[in-house]
């Protein structure tokens, strides 16, 4: 049986991002295996029973779009270090200690790889710039892979937060920051997590800078699919709001997250209810 693999940075992420490529394997015969890497909280941890909770969330969603779950037991990065316990510290703040986990998240999916043999790969573009995402990001370019990267969600619902992202990797030039600002302060998920004072005034500069390291990268080519059978739709909406644990700060309501899903489909040029972007570098 041909395997579809798709890489999740935190115990919801792919099936918020790409629900609708998950169902399609699945419909088609397909394996589809759900890895995520960082799926565990620190040993000890006073969290420990919500991760437990969370990994449940998983699972039950997983298999409500006809795939299983493999959580590859890496640590949730505000587990890992003190920098990482702000928004600031989680989006835009560079640490050297990431290298290492970069590593470590190319030894145990080169296990999992060379144990599956997927003959589809997917993976996080790192639209967000969360730090966990973009380790699942550099982790799944160092495999050398025929990877497409999902636009990961709710943050590419941001307007020119993709551009953002993009401008990182060496692929955009130039993009309305200000516009990105704005629109990243009245996003539900910025809403429920990033709080007033210094750290907001570090991360409006953060969010304001294109500078990249990336000059001459390959170039990224876009591919949009769409999900137009509303049975299905219905299939996905329910996978999403099987994380009741995350849905409501990310997405809100299950008719908000729909309404998000149809809004972002239109922005992506279709009439279908549900669309999503994927990535290739070529």
């Amino acid at each position: 049986m041909r395997i579809a693999l798709f890489l999740s940075p935190h115990l919801d992420d792919a099936i918020f991002s790409c629900g609708g490529r998950i169902l399609a394997a699945a419909s088609a015969g397909m394996r589809v295996v759900i890895a995520t890497l960082f799926s565990h909280a620190r040993r000890g941890a006073s969290e420990t029973g919500a991760y437990r909770a969370r990994r449940a969330e998983d699972r039950l969603a997983a298999g409500l779009l006809g795939a299983e779950t493999q959580w590859l037991g890496m640590r949730d990065a505000p587990f890992r270090t003190h920098v990482r316990r702000t928004f600031r510290g989680l989006l835009y703040t560079d640490y050297v200690e990431e290298e290492r986990w970069i590593l470590e998240a190319v030894r145990r999916l080169s296990a999992l790889v060379g144990q599956l043999k997927p003959a589809l790969l997917y993976a996080p573009l790192g639209v967000g710039n969360h730090v966990d995402h973009r380790v699942t990001f550099a982790a799944a370019r160092r495999l050398g892979l025929p990877f497409s990267f999902y636009e990961d969600r709710p943050y590419c619902f941001v307007r020119h937060a993709v551009s953002w992202r993009c401008a990182r990797l060496g692929n955009v030039a130039e993009f309305p920051r200000v516009a990105h600002w704005r629109s990243l302060t009245q996003s539900r998920y910025v809403r429920s997590f990033l709080g007033h004072g210094a750290d907001r005034i570090a991360c409006r500069a953060e969010a304001m800078r294109t500078t990249s390291n990336a000059v001459g990268s390959p170039r990224l080519v876009p591919q949009v699919y769409s999900t137009t059978n509303p049975r299905d739709v219905g299939r996905i909406v329910d996978a999403i709001c099987a994380y009741r644990s995350q849905t409501p700060a990310f997405f809100g309501s299950r008719a908000a997250t729909l309404r998000g899903m149809r809004g972002y489909a239109r922005r992506l040029g279709t009439r279908a209810p549900q669309a999503e972007r994927v990535w290739k570098f070529v």
